[in-house]
């Protein structure tokens, strides 16, 4: 699996697998977990929309943490 880590109990891992997907792990099914090395956003985004729009996402974003 490979996603963005939303929740983690004793038992589970729940991560953002897609747009409106989430996937939930039984810990007990987990043989390894680790931080990937690439960054979920598009190479080049920065390049391809406005200064105002690459602020608006960088803004919301922050307000995700």
């Amino acid at each position: 699996y490979n996603g963005l880590l939303s929740r983690q109990t004793e038992t589970y891992v729940e991560l953002l697998c897609g747009v409106d997907k989430t996937c939930r792990i039984e810990k007990s099914e987990i043989e390894e977990q680790s931080e990937s090395k690439v960054s979920v956003m598009p190479s080049g985004l920065d390049q391809q929309v406005t200064l105002e729009d690459f602020a608006d996402l960088l803004a919301f974003l922050e307000s995700k943490r």
